[in-house]
């Protein structure tokens, strides 16, 4: 605790330095992967089914941004002795969050024309148009950031922190301007089959895909 933050961040560089439950910085990637997984794969059927067989679709679009926005948000504050919460943020409301809010999304590409030989080149418009955004996001957040940001021990951490308030800064208006302006509610696009559960028809769903692609 005595050392300064230079030195802190210069030792954390090392595998043995700050370990929590026996993770370090270095296994970032590999534990949010691992996690954001297991989260995905418990959380998606669910919200399938709401965006299926639900009128709440647009609803779990502004819930998810909200919580995409302030785990993001939260994430400007990652330093040496927070990496191990920030991980955990990132991994489950983060991951949780953001997959949520496309299967919302991705459920209005079919209303947006009558001609359904339209939509493969709307995806891929959408598609061009988010890896543009990611490629813009990394110009500003690494090399605008990267011109006033000294080098040093803590710079890639620093950095870090200008991506997340670019992201938030930019990204929160955006998402509640396409929200409110752009999208709204619609109805359900399928009626819940007799006998299913709301809690259940999602796996249910998976299962029979599964067995499907395997026959």
């Amino acid at each position: 605790e005595d050392e300064p933050e230079a030195d802190r961040f210069a030792l954390c560089s090392e595998a043995d330095a700050c370990r929590v439950y026996g993770l370090s910085p270095t296994s970032i990637i590999s534990a949010i992967a691992t996690v954001s997984g297991l989260v995905c794969a418990l959380l998606m059927p669910f919200v399938g089914a709401v965006v299926d067989y639900t009128n709440k679709r647009w609803q779990v679009a502004c819930a998810t941004a909200a919580l995409l926005v302030g785990s993001n948000a939260l994430q400007i504050f990652v330093s040496s002795g927070t990496w191990f919460t920030m991980v955990l943020v990132q991994s489950t409301i983060g991951v949780g969050a953001y997959m949520a809010h496309q299967a919302c999304l991705l459920a209005y590409i079919p209303e947006l024309s009558k001609d359904q030989a339209d939509i493969p080149g709307i995806t891929g418009l959408c598609k061009a148009c988010e890896s543009s955004a990611i490629i813009l996001f990394l110009v500003v957040a690494v090399g605008v950031g990267g011109l006033f940001i000294p080098e040093g021990p803590s710079r890639d951490v620093q950095l870090a922190r200008v991506g997340q308030v670019a992201a938030v800064a930019l990204g929160g208006p955006l998402m509640a301007l396409g929200l409110g302006r752009y999208l709204g509610t619609r109805r359900a696009l399928h009626a819940l089959p007799p006998g299913e559960r709301l809690l259940t028809v999602g796996v249910r769903q998976v299962a029979r895909t599964t067995l499907t692609l395997g026959r």
